[in-house]
């Protein structure tokens, strides 16, 4: 602290809103050290300069801050692990702002505040961190961290238990009794409360070595239900943990199918194999926890068969099996030392691992198990799609057949899901720098589509017609007295029946016929569109019918873009800020604009609103196209939009300034 700071004692109740803001002040010898900026009901309570975290902590303790604000979150911790430690260390109503973010996107703070009107040729870390958390006091910036709470429980022996004569030996058995007693009482108590937890242990002759529970819930909520202790031989330590997740980290589109071995225990033993049973990961680790399993998996791809050769299966294999949605694989039978040896040897000799111990050993050769119970059904998927040349994901084949499908069912649901995803890609949303070749692609392939079908339905009727036929000769001989006569009644009942599958199948065709008329036309109608499109004349606008969550689900990526608003007078207001979230560019009513209700609404989030009767526009699938000059309508209203937002903000500072300059000049 410097020696004009002076720090205040926190009052018995903070709870009116403070707010820390930290900026880093230098970093020598691998330790940081912060401009600290304590603020309560807008108020400066302390500052410092060149000072440790253990001070920012203590202030958010003392002073119940609600709000800790930063511009960069690397500047509080370099790694995950470095910042659960942080975080385990605040307090729970502690959150961690970056003052910088929008939506996830970074700003630049100096940027930020020169917009406000703030100079900052002579910014320093003191005044960062007043301006952070100021801002944070105004709502300003996005929380970056989500702390997930969990609690190890560990029961160990306190002494050390050496060799010696028979009593030394007595001992040890009654310390390991006590500790199986006392994890047995812990895991009934959890049992009969429903708590989700896992439970890891150390076997010993006449008992257990030492045990630890990780509860999947904070540390208040076991407070009656789980107690320390200390004794003479054995003692409970109840720990709180977090771990820290940062909010805005970008997420896995397409996860990779795996099949995953595990062998559960102190030591944990991991082999992930693709769906074509090479290697992609295989290791031990030494009291790996659930979380820490599936965060490793999670790495790699997502599991659609978790296996273990460990009976009956550990409630822990279970749960990572469920968490994914994966199929659970046990072995029909105990594999022998041998035969695992003999597995693993064979994945060494390919190259395909270069070590390997009993957990990766026991771990591999599920996961091999599993991929050989498979094996044959997804050679087969490899050899039918070459064979018949369908462009399908083979992976997504692969995947319902181990879902329990057969190869028939599962090419069929993959089309299923191909042409219903081609029924969708109606829907498009088209300007001049978006795929427009793959809608009409994708609209071509549509007409292929059911003109392929139309080919089936005409060989089944002409095979149709060539079985009436034959049964027409075969009616004829009964009648000449060639065949007996009690077939009569038959043959003409198969007569009847194959007639009406006849007049099915021309029906079928018929509609068929009509639907192709009918996408032909929308997709030639489509075509002209995309060209004036490609040529700027128009834009494509997608249709919401109201402004409702459901109907913002189905809406396709619409971030820059405009958006047509069908019922404005119908809403919901957590779909406006759910519009405000997806950022477009402008939204269009159907009329005249008033300043009340919806339009006010989404203009004070920044979305200028246009009407519609301004425009020329035509209506097709789902869209409407209308003339290119609604976007320079759009660009233009919303730089007025944000001018006068921005003044706002600003004025709302300068108040803000001026009355924190008032009361500097009262004291």
């Amino acid at each position: 602290m410097t020696t004009s700071d002076q720090e205040q004692r926190a009052p018995k109740d903070a709870s009116g809103g403070c707010y820390i803001g930290i900026d880093l002040f230098k970093y020598e010898g691998g330790r940081r050290t912060y401009s600290v900026v304590l603020l309560c009901e807008g108020k400066v309570v302390s500052k410092y300069d060149d000072v440790g975290l253990e001070k920012v902590i203590r202030l958010c303790w003392e002073w119940e801050v609600s709000k800790l604000a930063i511009d960069n979150i690397a500047e509080l911790a370099e790694s995950k692990l470095e910042l659960g430690r942080v975080v385990s260390l605040l307090p729970e109503k502690t959150s961690i702002y970056q003052i910088n973010l929008s939506h996830g996107r970074e700003r630049d703070f100096r940027e930020m505040l020169r917009n406000m009107g703030i100079p900052t040729a002579q910014l320093t870390p003191s005044k960062t961190a007043y301006y952070l958390a100021l801002l944070a006091s105004m709502g300003v910036g996005e929380e970056v961290v989500k702390k997930e709470a969990r609690t190890k429980i560990i029961v160990r022996k306190n002494r050390n238990l050496s060799s010696g004569g028979m009593s030394s030996n007595r001992y040890k058995r009654k310390v390991r009794t006590a500790i199986l007693q006392i994890v047995n009482s812990i895991k009934d108590a959890l049992d009969s409360t429903g708590f989700d937890y896992e439970l890891l242990y150390r076997k010993a002759g006449g008992g257990l070595d030492g045990a630890t529970f990780t509860v999947f819930a904070p540390r208040e909520s076991l407070e009656n239900i789980v107690k320390p202790k200390t004794g003479t031989s054995v003692s409970v330590e109840i720990r709180p943990e977090y771990k820290v997740k940062l909010l805005y980290e970008e997420k896995v589109k397409e996860a990779k199918p795996l099949i995953v071995g595990i062998d559960p225990g102190m030591t944990y033993g991991i082999a992930i194999l693709d769906i074509d049973g090479n290697v992609i990961y295989i290791g031990s680790w030494q009291r790996m926890g659930r979380l820490e399993a599936v965060e490793l998996i999670e790495k790699y791809g997502k599991p659609i068969v978790v296996a273990t050769d460990v009976y009956p299966v550990p409630i822990g294999v279970k749960k990572i099996a469920s968490q994914f949605g994966a199929e659970l694989y046990v072995p029909d039978r105990v594999l022998t030392v041998e035969e695992k040896r003999n597995i693993i040897e064979k994945a060494l000799e390919k190259g395909e691992i270069v070590d390997s111990d009993s957990h990766m050993r026991d771990a591999y050769a599920a996961a091999y198990m599993a991929y050989k119970a498979f094996s044959k059904k997804l050679t087969e998927v490899n050899k039918y799609l070459e064979k018949t040349g369908l462009d399908i994901p083979a992976e997504n084949v692969k995947k319902r057949i181990i879902g329990g499908s057969s190869l028939a069912d599962a090419v069929e649901e993959e089309l299923k899901a191909y042409l219903s995803s081609v029924n969708k890609s109606i829907k498009i949303v088209v300007s001049p720098d978006i795929r427009k070749d793959e809608k009409y692609r994708r609209e071509t392939d549509t007409v292929d589509l059911i003109r392929k079908e139309n080919m089936i339905l005409a060989k089944r009727i002409e095979s149709l017609e060539e079985e009436i036929r034959r049964k027409e000769r075969e009616l004829e001989l009964y009648k000449k007295g060639v065949l007996q006569l009690n077939k009569e009644d038959y043959y003409a009942r198969e007569l009847h029946r194959l007639k009406e599958m006849i007049a099915e199948a021309e029906r079928t065709l018929k509609e068929k016929e009509n639907e192709l008329e009918s996408i032909s036309s929308e997709v030639q109608k489509l075509s002209s569109l995309l060209q004036r499109i490609s040529r700027g004349e128009i834009v494509a606008v997608p249709i919401v019918p109201s402004l409702t969550k459901s109907n913002l689900s189905i809406l396709p990526n619409v971030n820059g873009r405009i958006v047509f608003i069908e019922n404005p007078d119908s809403y919901q207001k957590e779909a406006v800020e759910d519009i405000k979230n997806m950022r477009p560019l402008s939204v269009i009513f159907p009329g005249p604009i008033s300043n009340k209700g919806l339009a006010s609404l989404l203009e004070g989030g920044g979305i200028p609103v246009l009407s519609l009767s301004d425009y020329v526009y035509e209506r097709a699938s789902g869209f409407l196209f209308v003339n290119s000059k609604v976007e320079e309508d759009a660009v233009k209203k919303k730089m007025e939009l944000e001018k006068k937002l921005a003044d706002k903000e600003k004025d709302k500072i300068l108040s803000m300034l001026e009355k924190y300059k008032e009361q500097r000049r009262r004291t």
